[in-house]
């Protein structure tokens, strides 16, 4: 059994097409009764640091949740990578200059935000989320399977296996690329803070 620490995200990616029919997924995953379901329109704003390369800085902020997570970057295929995510105080309304401020000693060289359209459903062991992000000049909708235990490897990877069989994904090809690659890889060599 291939051991994981509790810091890993394994989850697989699939970017839509534009006819890909939204309601029909919605309604297929509600008919398998997810725990809970949730909506929210979210802000993020990423950074990326001279001292640490390998990692990108994600604020996220919705009328529900505000955190900083940083997630490994740069490593090739995003299906397992270390995800590190604090909780920030949302009584304190957007936070998102503070962590800049706290980004700062660190050497901010690049940052950049996107707004989504995001809807989760949450089961035992997996979560599903649906969104649109979008930049000021591109677009990309996703769908991502989030497997919640980490202690096994194996045992998560089986259970994104069986939530893409579930819901029709098994065949289709997933995405290698985190969305921060998606939506702003070609953004770090041209554009500076």
């Amino acid at each position: 059994m291939a051991q994981a620490d509790s810091h890993l995200e394994i989850e697989h990616k699939f970017v839509l097409p534009a006819a890909f029919d939204r309601e029909r997924f919605f309604a297929e995953v509600k008919f398998h009764q997810p725990l809970r379901c949730a909506t929210a329109q979210v802000v993020e704003r990423y950074f990326v640091t001279k001292l640490t390369p390998d990692i990108i800085y994600r604020h996220r902020y919705d009328e529900n949740n505000q955190d900083l997570t940083y997630k490994s970057f740069g490593h090739g295929d995003i299906e397992i990578r270390r995800e590190v995510r604090l909780s920030l105080d949302l009584q304190s309304g957007n936070q998102v200059d503070r962590v800049q401020a706290f980004l700062e000693p660190l050497g901010v060289r690049w940052q950049g935000g996107l707004t989504k359209e995001l809807h989760v459903f949450h089961f035992a062991d997996c979560e599903i989320a649906y969104y649109t992000a979008s930049t000021d000049d591109k677009t990309v909708t996703c769908v991502e399977f989030e497997a919640l235990s980490t202690e096994d490897i194996l045992a998560a990877l089986a259970t994104l296996s069986m939530y893409e069989k579930r819901f029709g994904f098994i065949d289709n090809q997933r995405s290698r690329r985190s969305l921060f690659e998606l939506l702003f890889a070609d953004c770090l060599e041209t554009k500076a803070v």
